[in-house]
Protein backbone atom coordinates (compact mmCIF):
# COMPACT_ATOMS: atom_id res chain seq x y z
CA UNK A 1 0.00 0.00 0.00
CA UNK A 2 1.36 3.39 -1.04
CA UNK A 3 2.13 5.98 1.62
CA UNK A 4 0.02 9.16 1.53
CA UNK A 5 1.70 12.23 0.09
CA UNK A 6 3.14 14.55 2.71
CA UNK A 7 1.97 17.99 1.57
CA UNK A 8 4.48 19.92 3.71
CA UNK A 9 7.38 17.87 2.39
CA UNK A 10 6.09 18.26 -1.17
CA UNK A 11 5.87 22.06 -0.76
CA UNK A 12 9.39 22.10 0.69
CA UNK A 13 10.85 20.29 -2.33
CA UNK A 14 8.82 22.44 -4.72
CA UNK A 15 10.19 25.64 -3.15
CA UNK A 16 13.70 24.21 -3.30
CA UNK A 17 13.20 23.39 -6.97
CA UNK A 18 12.02 26.94 -7.72
CA UNK A 19 14.91 28.54 -5.82
CA UNK A 20 17.50 26.28 -7.47
CA UNK A 21 16.01 26.88 -10.93
CA UNK A 22 16.08 30.65 -10.45
CA UNK A 23 19.67 30.52 -9.21
CA UNK A 24 20.75 28.38 -12.17
CA UNK A 25 18.89 30.64 -14.61
CA UNK A 26 20.59 33.73 -13.15
CA UNK A 27 23.99 31.99 -13.29
CA UNK A 28 23.54 30.97 -16.93
CA UNK A 29 22.23 34.44 -17.85
CA UNK A 30 25.21 36.23 -16.29
CA UNK A 31 27.54 33.61 -17.74
CA UNK A 32 26.33 34.39 -21.26
CA UNK A 33 26.77 38.13 -20.70
CA UNK A 34 30.35 37.66 -19.44
CA UNK A 35 31.13 35.19 -22.22
CA UNK A 36 29.87 37.55 -24.95
CA UNK A 37 31.68 40.51 -23.39
CA UNK A 38 34.89 38.45 -23.24
CA UNK A 39 34.67 37.49 -26.91
CA UNK A 40 33.69 41.01 -27.97
CA UNK A 41 36.81 42.38 -26.26
CA UNK A 42 38.97 39.83 -28.09
CA UNK A 43 37.37 40.57 -31.47
CA UNK A 44 37.33 44.37 -31.12
CA UNK A 45 40.68 44.85 -29.38
CA UNK A 46 42.80 42.23 -31.20
CA UNK A 47 40.94 41.85 -34.50
CA UNK A 48 39.33 38.94 -36.37
CA UNK A 49 42.64 37.15 -37.01
CA UNK A 50 43.44 36.65 -33.31
CA UNK A 51 39.79 35.93 -32.50
CA UNK A 52 39.74 33.24 -35.19
CA UNK A 53 43.01 31.72 -33.94
CA UNK A 54 41.70 31.70 -30.38
CA UNK A 55 38.42 30.02 -31.40
CA UNK A 56 40.29 27.39 -33.43
CA UNK A 57 42.69 26.75 -30.54
CA UNK A 58 39.76 26.17 -28.17
CA UNK A 59 38.19 23.67 -30.60
CA UNK A 60 41.47 21.72 -30.86
CA UNK A 61 41.88 21.89 -27.07
CA UNK A 62 38.38 20.51 -26.47
CA UNK A 63 39.02 17.60 -28.84
CA UNK A 64 42.06 16.65 -26.77
CA UNK A 65 39.97 17.00 -23.61
CA UNK A 66 37.24 14.72 -24.98
CA UNK A 67 39.66 11.95 -25.94
CA UNK A 68 41.72 12.16 -22.74
CA UNK A 69 38.64 12.14 -20.47
CA UNK A 70 37.84 8.58 -21.72
CA UNK A 71 34.17 8.96 -20.84
CA UNK A 72 34.97 8.54 -17.13
CA UNK A 73 33.36 11.82 -16.10
CA UNK A 74 30.01 10.64 -17.48
CA UNK A 75 30.50 7.44 -15.50
CA UNK A 76 31.07 9.42 -12.29
CA UNK A 77 27.87 11.36 -12.88
CA UNK A 78 26.00 8.12 -13.41
CA UNK A 79 27.32 6.03 -10.52
CA UNK A 80 27.82 8.42 -7.62
CA UNK A 81 24.08 9.27 -7.31
CA UNK A 82 23.31 5.54 -7.42
CA UNK A 83 25.77 4.78 -4.63
CA UNK A 84 24.58 7.81 -2.67
CA UNK A 85 21.05 6.41 -2.78
CA UNK A 86 22.35 3.09 -1.46
CA UNK A 87 24.55 4.93 1.11
CA UNK A 88 27.68 3.21 -0.16
CA UNK A 89 30.28 5.88 0.57
CA UNK A 90 33.19 3.50 0.06
CA UNK A 91 32.06 2.82 -3.49
CA UNK A 92 31.83 6.56 -4.12
CA UNK A 93 35.37 7.06 -2.80
CA UNK A 94 36.61 4.18 -4.92
CA UNK A 95 35.00 5.47 -8.14
CA UNK A 96 36.28 9.00 -7.43
CA UNK A 97 39.87 8.01 -6.66
CA UNK A 98 40.03 5.39 -9.41
CA UNK A 99 38.78 7.88 -12.03
CA UNK A 100 40.98 10.68 -10.69
CA UNK A 101 44.08 8.47 -10.95
CA UNK A 102 43.38 7.42 -14.54
CA UNK A 103 42.39 10.90 -15.71
CA UNK A 104 45.40 12.49 -14.02
CA UNK A 105 47.78 10.45 -16.19
CA UNK A 106 45.67 10.55 -19.37
CA UNK A 107 45.28 14.34 -19.13
CA UNK A 108 49.02 14.86 -18.58
CA UNK A 109 49.74 12.66 -21.61
CA UNK A 110 47.23 14.60 -23.73
CA UNK A 111 48.68 17.90 -22.49
CA UNK A 112 52.22 16.86 -23.40
CA UNK A 113 51.13 15.71 -26.86
CA UNK A 114 49.34 19.01 -27.53
CA UNK A 115 52.24 21.05 -26.12
CA UNK A 116 54.91 19.39 -28.25
CA UNK A 117 52.75 19.14 -31.39
CA UNK A 118 51.58 22.77 -31.13
CA UNK A 119 54.01 24.04 -33.72
CA UNK A 120 53.34 21.18 -36.15
CA UNK A 121 49.54 21.56 -35.84
CA UNK A 122 49.68 25.34 -36.17
CA UNK A 123 52.04 25.62 -39.15
CA UNK A 124 51.72 22.35 -41.07
CA UNK A 125 47.98 21.81 -40.69
CA UNK A 126 46.39 25.24 -40.19
CA UNK A 127 49.19 27.50 -41.47
CA UNK A 128 48.67 29.94 -38.60
CA UNK A 129 51.67 30.97 -36.49
CA UNK A 130 49.35 32.62 -33.94
CA UNK A 131 48.12 29.18 -32.86
CA UNK A 132 51.49 28.02 -31.52
CA UNK A 133 51.49 29.92 -28.21
CA UNK A 134 47.76 29.39 -27.75
CA UNK A 135 48.05 25.59 -28.10
CA UNK A 136 51.10 25.38 -25.84
CA UNK A 137 49.27 27.17 -23.02
CA UNK A 138 46.16 25.05 -23.58
CA UNK A 139 48.31 21.90 -23.46
CA UNK A 140 49.43 22.92 -19.97
CA UNK A 141 45.80 23.62 -19.08
CA UNK A 142 44.38 20.18 -20.01
CA UNK A 143 45.06 18.42 -16.65
CA UNK A 144 43.57 21.34 -14.67
CA UNK A 145 40.53 21.49 -16.98
CA UNK A 146 39.78 17.76 -16.71
CA UNK A 147 40.25 17.62 -12.93
CA UNK A 148 38.06 20.74 -12.64
CA UNK A 149 35.35 18.82 -14.47
CA UNK A 150 35.77 15.88 -12.10
CA UNK A 151 35.20 18.15 -9.10
CA UNK A 152 32.24 19.85 -10.79
CA UNK A 153 30.73 16.44 -11.54
CA UNK A 154 31.20 15.41 -7.90
CA UNK A 155 29.47 18.62 -6.77
CA UNK A 156 26.63 17.99 -9.23
CA UNK A 157 26.33 14.34 -8.14
CA UNK A 158 25.86 15.46 -4.53
CA UNK A 159 23.08 17.80 -5.70
CA UNK A 160 24.90 21.00 -4.76
CA UNK A 161 23.27 22.73 -7.71
CA UNK A 162 23.87 26.31 -6.62
CA UNK A 163 27.61 25.99 -6.11
CA UNK A 164 27.89 23.95 -9.32
CA UNK A 165 26.11 26.66 -11.29
CA UNK A 166 28.16 29.37 -9.58
CA UNK A 167 31.52 27.79 -10.51
CA UNK A 168 30.66 26.27 -13.89
CA UNK A 169 28.48 29.05 -15.29
CA UNK A 170 29.30 32.28 -13.46
CA UNK A 171 32.80 32.16 -11.97
CA UNK A 172 34.77 30.87 -14.96
CA UNK A 173 33.48 33.46 -17.40
CA UNK A 174 33.63 36.26 -14.84
CA UNK A 175 37.30 35.50 -14.10
CA UNK A 176 38.16 35.30 -17.80
CA UNK A 177 36.61 38.72 -18.37
CA UNK A 178 38.34 40.30 -15.37
CA UNK A 179 41.72 38.79 -16.25
CA UNK A 180 41.65 39.85 -19.90
CA UNK A 181 40.88 43.44 -18.87
CA UNK A 182 43.72 43.40 -16.32
CA UNK A 183 46.20 41.79 -18.72
CA UNK A 184 45.37 44.25 -21.49
CA UNK A 185 45.78 47.07 -18.98
CA UNK A 186 49.31 45.94 -18.05
CA UNK A 187 50.20 45.60 -21.75
CA UNK A 188 50.43 41.88 -22.53
CA UNK A 189 48.77 42.34 -25.94
CA UNK A 190 47.76 39.10 -27.73
CA UNK A 191 49.15 36.89 -24.96
CA UNK A 192 46.42 38.24 -22.66
CA UNK A 193 43.81 36.32 -24.68
CA UNK A 194 44.98 32.82 -23.88
CA UNK A 195 46.42 33.69 -20.46
CA UNK A 196 43.06 35.09 -19.34
CA UNK A 197 41.39 31.84 -20.43
CA UNK A 198 44.03 29.84 -18.57
CA UNK A 199 43.67 31.89 -15.37
CA UNK A 200 39.86 31.74 -15.52
CA UNK A 201 39.87 27.93 -15.63
CA UNK A 202 42.62 27.76 -13.01
CA UNK A 203 40.63 29.98 -10.64
CA UNK A 204 37.55 27.77 -11.05
CA UNK A 205 39.74 24.70 -10.46
CA UNK A 206 41.05 26.08 -7.16
CA UNK A 207 37.57 27.05 -5.89
CA UNK A 208 36.04 23.69 -6.84
CA UNK A 209 38.88 21.80 -5.13
CA UNK A 210 38.54 23.86 -1.94
CA UNK A 211 34.77 23.32 -1.88
CA UNK A 212 35.08 19.55 -2.35
CA UNK A 213 37.90 19.34 0.21
CA UNK A 214 35.97 21.12 2.95
CA UNK A 215 32.30 20.48 2.16
CA UNK A 216 32.45 17.03 0.51
CA UNK A 217 35.42 15.78 2.49
CA UNK A 218 34.00 12.26 2.75
CA UNK A 219 35.12 11.48 -0.81
CA UNK A 220 38.77 12.02 0.17
CA UNK A 221 38.70 9.63 3.14
CA UNK A 222 40.34 6.22 3.12
CA UNK A 223 38.56 3.49 1.18
CA UNK A 224 37.32 0.63 3.36
CA UNK A 225 36.41 -1.89 0.69
CA UNK A 226 38.18 -4.79 2.38
CA UNK A 227 37.46 -7.49 -0.15
CA UNK A 228 39.19 -7.20 -3.50
CA UNK A 229 36.10 -8.79 -5.07
CA UNK A 230 34.07 -5.70 -4.11
CA UNK A 231 36.60 -3.45 -5.83
CA UNK A 232 36.58 -5.67 -8.91
CA UNK A 233 32.77 -5.68 -8.99
CA UNK A 234 32.63 -1.88 -8.67
CA UNK A 235 35.27 -1.42 -11.36
CA UNK A 236 33.64 -3.98 -13.68
CA UNK A 237 30.22 -2.36 -13.32
CA UNK A 238 31.73 1.07 -13.92
CA UNK A 239 33.53 0.03 -17.12
CA UNK A 240 30.51 -1.94 -18.35
CA UNK A 241 28.44 1.24 -18.18
CA UNK A 242 31.14 3.18 -20.05
CA UNK A 243 31.29 0.54 -22.79
CA UNK A 244 27.50 0.49 -23.23
CA UNK A 245 27.35 4.30 -23.22
CA UNK A 246 30.13 4.47 -25.83
CA UNK A 247 28.40 1.96 -28.11
CA UNK A 248 25.08 3.79 -27.75
CA UNK A 249 26.66 7.13 -28.68
CA UNK A 250 28.67 5.55 -31.49
CA UNK A 251 25.49 4.24 -33.11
Amino acid sequence: MEKPVNQKELNKYFKLLIKSSLFVFLGVFLSKIFSYAYRIIIARYFGPEIYGAFSLAIIIFLWFVVFSSLGLIEGILRFIPIYRGKKKLNNIRYIFKFSLGILFFSSILAGLILFFLAEFISINIFNDINLVFFLKILGILIPFYIILNIFLTIIQSFERIKIHSFIADFLQNFLKLIFIILLIFIGLNTNSVILSYFLGVLGAFVISFIYCKYYLSEIFKKIELNKSSKKKYTKRTFFLFLAIDFLRNFK
